[in-house]
Order: structure tokens, then C-alpha cells, then sequence
């Protein structure tokens, strides 16, 4: 697989996405690495690392967007921009995913200019990765799409239950509603509605609605809207921050804290696995015609190269060419659908 790193996306660009791509190109995270950016700042961090020259190649970009540019207008004006000359990488079939951790929302917006929304999509997301007891959970929109109607939060069930089959080989995803109560009258009149509407979807198997204190168990895909997730996501991860700081601070403050400690070091060291973002590397972009992983701006040389590998994998399940062939001809079969579709669709409706 060969993956394009915006290299001037995150807050430390491009250090850090230097350093993370020759850490997952160590790993065998991916075959190739494409580097999008300020060709002269690239060799300069490239120079610090021994690496495969085979296995790396730079493309000249001039323009940077920040974390300040907002909007489509911004990446119409930005055309020699690392992001955009990333995408169109993809979008020419030079490589087969594309990661940035850059701007979200300039992402997002660039990623629907160059790639286009996959025919029958009404918006796209961004499903992130959440920790569970058994395995981890897919959770959409997390910040694309603030305002949402029914019609579209059914559409990211389906979604987020292609992305659970396709690379996570779940057959028959478990789909909750991240919601206030469990009861099927709790919530606002578009999460009733919703409730309402998967109910009767026999593409997604529905299983009701999850309070944020259920989030943890026997679910696969958590379906909101994009204000809500991003909240959701937002508290969980200070959460996380939060216990693991009164962890440390703990440990400190005796002989016996400490022996104590040290005793359960493995556990702490699963702990803090478990509940960093590092671990899942970024958020996969839903519904468009083309494979963008974003990470977190602040991501650290590891984030991105747990990014490339979560970029890779993505590529290599396929997620994009089966949500297509799933909205365009679903319940339709005209000769066109791929065998695997056909196995999918048989399975959601029984």
C-alpha cells in the first residue's frame, strides 16, 4: 500500500510526519511512503534518518493550510496547498490512501472538492475508533455534520456497519443510537425520529438506543450527529487525561503508592494504551469517493505513524469501493455488484 502524508498538516509538520512516516515504514505498516510539502524541509528532516530512498518519494507543495483557513473558498485558493496535492495523488491513482493531520474541517472540505460524495450519499462523516470492552467501537459523525436530518444519521448506521464488516469482519454489527436513555421516547424529536427510522432499516441491525455509560459493552457502531460525537469524543478523551494524571500524581505520594505501583505496572501500561488516541492514529472520512484518514493536530511521531497504518489497513479492506458498489446498488442487484456486497446484503436483511 502506498500512502500520501500531508507533511505540513499537524502542529508540529514536519517533524513529526517526517518521523512518523520512516517509523511506520520500519514497522511494514505500508510499502511506500509519499511526502507532500516544502521539498527542501522534507530532505532536511529526512537527512536525520536511515531509511529504504526506494521506499520514500517527495512531492513538491508551496502553500500550507493552517488550522486558522476554514471553508471550501480556502482550498479553492490553496491549490499548491500539501493537502490538496495529497488528494489529487489519490484521486490520479498514484497512491491508495492519503493521511493528514491537519485542519478537520479544511480536510474534510477538501477531500469532498477533489474526491466528490459516493453516489446516493447525503453527507459524509467522520468515524473515529472508540475503546470497548471486547473490541473497539466505531463511532460517526464526530464533527462533519452538526445539524442532521433522519434520513441522514440512518445513513451513517449504514456506514459505520459497512466500516465494522469490511475491517473489522463483524458480520452482523451491533448498531446503537448514542442517546439519553435507553427508551425509544428519550431524546430530542430528530433522535425519536431516528430511532424510529432504524428500526424499520433491515440493512442495519439495530439493537436501540445507548446511553454514554453503555458505551463500553455489547455494541459494534454508535450512530449521532456530528455536535454530539465530537462532545462525546472531546469528554472522553479529557476523561481519560483527567485519571490518568490523578494516577500519577497518586503514585507519588508514598513509599507504598509506589510499591503498589510498580507491582501493577503492567496494568497501568495497558491502562494508558488503551485510552490513548495515539493507539488508533485518526478518524476515517465516510461517504466520498476517495480514502482521507485524518489525525489529531497535535499528533506525535507515533500518532502518525499509527495513522499510516490505520490508513493502510483501510485501503486494503477495501471500505471504499464497497460503500459505493452498497449505496448505488443496494437492494438493486443489476449484474454490477461485487460478490461481496451480495454476501453483505444477504446477511443484514437475513
Amino acid at each position: 500500500m502506498i500512502v500520501a502524508v500531508d507533511a505540513f498538516g499537524g502542529d508540529f509538520a514536519p517533524v513529526c510526519e517526517v518521523a512518523g512516516s520512516i517509523k511506520a515504514l520500519n514497522r511494514g505498516y505500508c510499502g511506500k511512503i509519499v511526502l507532500v510539502g516544502r521539498q527542501e524541509e522534507i530532505a532536511q528532516e529526512l537527512s536525520k534518518y536511515s531509511y529504504d530512498e526506494g521506499k520514500v518519494e517527495v512531492v513538491d507543495a508551496r502553500e500550507v493550510i493552517t488550522m486558522e483557513d476554514k471553508g471550501a473558498r480556502v482550498v479553492r485558493k490553496k491549490r499548491d496547498s500539501s493537502l490538496v496535492k495529497a488528494l489529487e495523488l489519490y484521486k490520479h491513482k498514484r497512491v491508495d490512501a492519503v493521511f493528514s493531520a491537519g485542519n478537520t474541517g479544511a480536510v474534510m472540505s477538501a477531500s469532498l472538492l477533489v474526491y466528490g460524495r459516493l453516489k446516493g450519499i447525503l453527507r459524509p462523516a467522520i468515524a473515529t475508533l472508540f475503546p470497548g470492552n471486547k473490541c473497539d467501537k466505531i463511532v460517526l459523525d464526530v464533527g462533519a455534520n452538526a445539524d442532521c436530518k433522519p434520513e441522514v444519521l440512518v445513513q451513517f448506521a449504514q456506514m459505520g456497519s459497512l466500516y465494522s464488516h469490511f475491517c473489522f469482519d463483524i458480520d452482523r454489527p451491533k448498531v446503537g443510537l448514542l442517546n439519553i436513555g435507553q427508551e425509544s421516547s428519550k431524546g430530542s424529536k430528530l433522535y425519536t425520529k431516528v430511532h424510529e427510522d432504524l428500526q424499520k432499516e433491515n440493512s442495519v441491525n439495530f439493537i436501540g438506543n445507548v446511553e454514554p455509560s453503555g458505551v463500553y459493552g455489547d455494541v459494534d457502531v454508535l450512530v449521532c450527529d456530528g455536535f454530539t460525537g465530537n462532545i462525546f469524543l472531546k469528554t472522553a478523551e479529557g476523561t481519560a487525561r483527567f485519571v490518568l494524571g490523578l494516577l500519577k500524581k497518586g503514585v507519588k505520594k508514598s513509599l507504598l503508592a509506589k510499591v503498589g505501583a510498580l507491582l501493577m505496572k503492567s496494568v497501568f501500561v495497558l491502562l494508558k494504551k488503551r485510552m490513548d488516541p495515539a493507539v488508533y492514529g485518526g478518524a476515517l472520512l465516510m461517504g466520498l469517493k476517495g480514502l482521507t484518514v485524518v489525525g489529531h493536530g497535535s499528533s506525535s511521531e507515533e500518532a502518525i505513524a499509527k495513522g499510516i497504518e490505520f490508513a493502510a489497513k483501510s485501503a486494503q479492506s477495501g471500505i471504499v469501493r464497497y460503500s459505493r458498489d452498497f449505496f448505488e446498488y443496494k437492494g438493486n442487484d443489476n449484474g454490477k455488484i461485487s460478490s461481496k456486497i451480495r454476501r453483505y446484503w444477504a446477511l443484514c436483511t437475513g
